[in-house]
């Protein structure tokens, strides 16, 4: 009788524990946010959840982008390579502002991008990834040390915005 009135009590406190998933991503994400990037949870049109993470821009950066207008553009991972899209299996968004003179230096960038990574954007926040959050048997601080790598190099890439 007393173990089925603890069981009783104790059972519902027990279901309130984080999950093994929900603990992998409060680890993923907390390590995101010691290393200075904001992370936002978003779902795509099928439903699937996925994480943007943000490296505002430097200040020096921002104090020079004051002056003119911030560029804005976006890369989508697409399900396969083909010679009408940007670089390999990167394309650009229908929204992005930039002219069709793109500096060699993102598609080298490009080249190593994790293959979670499902999109790579520029706007006025920062430089941004959409990830899915699979540490593929990676320690998430190695992971996101990769994806503060990207992020910086995307930073420095200077993109040419469309006259307005």
């Amino acid at each position: 009788m007393i173990i089925a009135v603890v069981s009783l009590m104790l059972g519902p406190v027990m279901m309130m524990q984080p999950s093994k998933k929900e603990r992998r991503l409060a680890r993923i994400r907390g390590s995101a946010i010691a290393n200075k990037l904001k992370v936002q949870s978003h779902v795509d049109d099928k439903g699937e959840m996925y994480a943007v993470y943000t490296k505002p821009w430097p200040d020096y950066i921002l104090q020079s982008l004051k002056s003119r207008q911030f560029p804005e553009w976006r890369l989508n991972r697409m399900a396969f390579a083909h010679d009408i899209h940007f670089h390999s299996v990167w394309d650009w968004d229908n929204k992005s502002k930039t002219s069709s003179v793109v500096p060699g230096e993102l598609a080298a960038i490009l080249d190593s991008v994790n293959e979670d990574i499902t999109a790579i954007e520029v706007n006025r926040f920062g430089a941004s990834v959409h990830w899915n959050e699979y540490l593929r048997g990676r320690e998430p601080q190695q992971v996101i040390k990769e994806i503060e790598q990207l992020l910086a190099s995307l930073i420095q890439v200077e993109i040419p915005l469309l006259p307005c």
